[in-house]
């Protein structure tokens, strides 16, 4: 019966009212597994996220015009910050916000575009082999909080290769933020666009797609030398060479008997402390800010900005009990866990280290954006990720409870 592939991809870069510097284009990607009847979908946008809401409106269009299942879909976001923010546009605020807004235009260009891909992937489907290879990347990003403290490291690359031996596509599995540039006031697909473009001229232009993992704590804060594309250059050039690298190592061949996936629901009452947290904090900045650098000083602009979202009523979806969709996909001998916020390493690589028996892929910004869920003993820290999180301190473990179930 075998396994068939189809790969397409298309320009999102929006129209540009607002006159950003455009340094690259955004690009979605799509990418179809088909085995027997059953096919499954990949969407990779070139966003900083993507919501429940817009996830339903594409997954209808896309089942309305070709018939493929909401299950059969998985939609996800690369994080890139320098993007239009996605749906809804308030993600560079955090879910603390008392005002939703979505493009509308923008969304409908989106669902226009997904559905043309869809067709060209269709197009190209061809008998494949699909090839697992392993590594680390080295030096180039690592934990963000701390620059000792472990983080995930791991680069797993899925190849789908033809009968005449032809990388057709590669789906790359890392975790990084990618925010060499992480400037609102551009656009640009940052390390991950220059990493993609210098592995398709490698690869002979075969389809490359990123899906980012457990990067809640992980970027390039302690190895970048500065904040600039020549620098998002270096790095994602860097990257794609170690990626290089781990092909040319040996690869197993990847069996797939069946396609399946789960949806595991969670449900959690929003943490309460954050106002006090808060306060203090802002009380502690301001005792060792002069009173003349207080207007300047841009991390208490920042919190003060965040308690004023605490105190105000929030129409965020998210903002009382926070309703949670994670799933699990078993792909033959890999499995992928996509997570519909940001998760730090300690909690990737205990997921991935569950089912010895299978390949763990950790699928972040995957069909919703909650934000930070934290491990449990970083709710006691001083750090930014803390204070914008609403998840409460048990949230991790009941996450690892309740996937360790499916991962098997």
């Amino acid at each position: 019966m075998g396994i068939f592939c189809g790969a397409s991809k298309s320009i999102i870069t929006p129209k540009n009212k607002d006159k950003l510097v455009i340094y690259d284009d955004l690009f979605i990607h799509s990418l179809i597994v088909k085995k027997g009847k059953i096919g499954f979908l990949f969407l990779t946008f070139d966003l900083l996220g993507v919501d429940s809401e817009f996830v339903s409106k594409v997954k209808k269009e896309i089942f309305e015009t070709y018939g493929i299942e909401g299950s059969n879909v998985l939609i996800n976001a690369v994080h890139v910050h320098s993007s239009p923010e996605g749906f809804p546009q308030h993600m560079n605020n955090g879910i603390l916000t008392d005002h939703l807004y979505r493009n509308k235009e923008y969304e409908l260009f989106l669902i226009q575009k997904v559905l043309k891909i869809i067709q060209a992937s269709f197009n190209s489907l061809e008998k494949v082999r699909l090839y697992v290879s392993k590594g680390v990347s080295k030096n180039l990003y690592g934990n963000r909080i701390c620059k000792e403290d472990l983080y995930d490291n791991d680069l797993y690359v899925l190849r789908f290769v033809t009968k005449l031996g032809r990388t057709k596509a590669i789906l790359i599995n890392l975790a990084c933020h990618p925010t060499v540039i992480n400037d609102q006031s551009c656009i640009t697909a940052d390390l991950i666009g220059y990493m993609r473009d210098y592995l398709s001229i490698q690869l002979d232009g075969c389809f490359i797609s990123v899906l980012n993992g457990a990067a809640g704590d992980i970027s390039t804060r302690f190895n970048r030398k500065e904040r600039s594309i020549k620098e998002a250059k270096r790095i994602g050039e860097k990257l794609a060479q170690q990626i290089i690298y781990i092909l040319k190592k040996r690869s197993e061949e990847v069996f797939i008997d069946e396609i399946k996936r789960y949806d595991i629901f969670f449900s959690f009452q929003r943490r309460d402390d954050l106002k006090d947290m808060l306060e203090k904090k802002i009380t502690d900045i301001s005792t060792f800010i002069p009173i003349s650098n207080k207007n300047e000083s841009q991390e208490l602009k920042e919190y003060l900005r965040l308690l004023e979202r605490i105190k105000k009523p929030s129409i965020s979806p998210y903002f009382r009990t926070i309703k949670m969709v994670c799933s699990v996909i078993n792909f033959g001998d890999v499995q992928l866990i996509a997570i519909p916020g940001e998760i730090f390493s300690k909690t990737g690589m205990l997921l991935k280290s569950i089912n010895k028996n299978k390949l763990t892929f950790i699928i972040g910004y995957a069909e919703d954006y909650q934000g930070y869920i934290l491990p449990k003993d970083k709710h006691k820290d001083d750090i930014y990720e803390n204070f914008v999180s609403l998840f409460p301190k048990e949230a991790e473990g009941i996450l690892i409870k309740k996937l360790s179930d499916y991962l098997f």
